[in-house]
């Protein structure tokens, strides 16, 4: 009798057990959580910003200005948000779950609407990528999963290693065309 697969598996596997052609991850890569935290503190060092120059144009308007040290209210109002992004982030990366076996491509995600797409591998049409420039920095891409038919949807999933992005893209459509966005 087979067990079930445990986390700590590196490979997906089908129903029937036995491992698909490839092996796929079944995370997102530990580089998509730098890149998920990086967007949260981005966020929360505009709110810095803004909060902070709000306060100096304060203090520049009155003659007695507040009574708190300069930027504090700047620290404390940037600092909320990017404690809660850093662990929020967190979460929604370990929320991802990616199971392709020889039927269908399964993905899960979400933290409080949770979120499942099984898509056939037979509705799929063609697969895309998209690379931004924070993505490009850690060598990440998105890859999206077009379908055919209204029901199906589209699948989008984040942060992908390029060589991993590649692999899924020649398995599911298997075509040898690069999807790797081009590099200036």
């Amino acid at each position: 009798m087979n067990a079930p697969p445990t986390p700590a598996d590196s490979a997906v596997h089908s129903p029937s057990g036995a491992l698909p052609s490839q092996s796929y991850p079944t995370a997102l890569p530990p580089a998509a959580l730098k890149v998920m935290r990086f967007g949260w503190l981005v966020g929360a060092a505009l709110i810095f910003l803004i909060v902070a120059a709000g306060d100096i144009a304060l203090r520049m308007a009155t003659v007695d200005g507040p009574s708190t040290p300069p930027i504090l209210p700047a620290l404390i109002l940037g600092a909320i948000p990017a404690g809660f992004g850093w662990w929020w982030a967190s979460k929604i990366y370990a929320a991802w779950t990616i199971d392709v076996d020889d039927e269908r491509i399964r993905v899960d995600h979400g933290v409080i609407n949770r979120q499942s797409a099984f898509v056939p591998r037979t509705r799929i049409q063609h697969v895309s990528t998209e690379q931004g420039p924070i993505q490009r920095v850690f060598d990440l891409t998105s890859l999206t999963l077009h379908t055919a038919g209204a029901r199906t949807p589209n699948i989008d999933i984040p942060h992908l290693e390029l060589a991993t992005a590649e692999l899924l893209r020649q398995e599911l459509v298997g075509d040898s065309a690069p999807t790797s966005p081009i590099r200036g």
